[in-house]
């Protein structure tokens, strides 16, 4: 029995650098602007100041589509709905599965290059083998 072969890369990364990065950091965005809702909507507090209605009613669109699901508007604790857990589960697992894709590209088809592009002597051996 052989060890098995190691594969060759299918071509380029489909993401640059600014991609990942991108998603990367949107990811955390909507993921703090979820939090900060959910520690708003839950916690007792100056719920009728106008900056937590405005800000409620701002992050509204992020979680309208799983609200508009039967047992979406179902109250948890005080104003925090079913909803709200739910989106800010759907985009950690999101996040996680983009982060995860990403990785796994970088890992399967990342050759690392010296400063003038030519392959590292690792991956020039490994080459040499296949």
């Amino acid at each position: 029995m052989q060890p098995p072969r190691q594969r060759r890369p299918k071509g380029t990364q489909p993401l640059s650098r600014l991609g990942r990065a991108v998603i990367v950091e949107l990811g955390a965005v909507l993921g703090a602007l979820l939090l900060a809702r959910i520690v708003i909507l839950a916690v007792p507090g100056p719920e009728r100041s106008e900056f937590t209605r405005w800000f409620v009613r701002a992050t509204e669109p992020l979680v309208w589509p799983v609200a508009q699901v039967p047992g979406g508007g179902i109250h948890l604790i005080r104003a925090l709905t079913l909803a709200d857990l739910v989106t800010a589960a759907m985009l950690v697992l999101l996040a996680a599965l983009a982060v995860g894709t990403i990785a796994g590209w970088e890992a399967e088809g990342g050759h690392e290059r010296d400063t003038n592009g030519h392959l590292a002597p690792v991956e020039r051996r490994k080459r040499m083998l296949d």
